[in-house]
This record gives C-alpha cells, structure tokens and sequence, in this order.
C-alpha cells in the first residue's frame, strides 16, 4: 500500500520563488511577487509572495504551486489576476458570433 507523504512548502529567497512562479505559472505574466491573484476555489486574494511552492511530485516537473489558502489546493490555472503591473503589449481579439469581429 502507497502512502501519500505529507510535504511542507520550500522555504526560498524572493528571487528563487519569483523564478519558480513564472515558471510554473504559464497563465499568467508575474512582473513580481507583490502582484495579487484571486483564487476562484476558495475565494481567497493573495500575492505572490503567499504562493506555497512544493517540490514536484512527477518526474520532469520539479516544482508545483497552489493556494497560500489552508486546505485550498487550488494551482494556477485557477487563479485570475487582480492589479497585475504587468502590462500585456497585445490586447486578446474580439470574437463575434462567427469568429474574430470585422471577419467575412
């Protein structure tokens, strides 16, 4: 019988954790670990700086991410940005009903 081990985040400097979240975050653009993401779990807001960074469970995935929330496990693609600085140099196109708007 496999028993599932409890791990504790990694403890890392702000450079370190900021390196591994945007990484491992490919959602969302981080400009630093003081922007904030709502969780749409538990509906919890926080910062980078809160995120827990576990060690992988997978081989070729060193690092995961989730939820500073207690009992959240909430990962990325389950977060939305709040005040991001991180400014996006396109903006996302407009969809009409058949497609892209202005499309023939």
């Amino acid at each position: 019988m496999l028993a599932l081990v409890e791990t504790q985040p990694l403890v890392l400097s702000r450079a370190e954790k900021l390196a591994i979240v945007r990484e491992r975050d490919i959602f969302h653009l981080w400009g630093s670990l003081d922007e904030k993401r709502f969780c749409q779990r538990c509906g919890a807001t926080f910062s980078g700086n809160e995120i827990k960074v576990f060690p992988g469970r997978r081989a070729g995935i060193p690092y995961r991410l989730e939820c500073p929330t207690a009992g959240c496990p909430s990962v990325p693609i389950e977060w939305m940005m709040v005040d991001s600085t991180v400014k996006r140099a396109t903006t996302p196109p407009e969809f009409g009903f058949l497609g892209f708007v202005g499309s023939t």
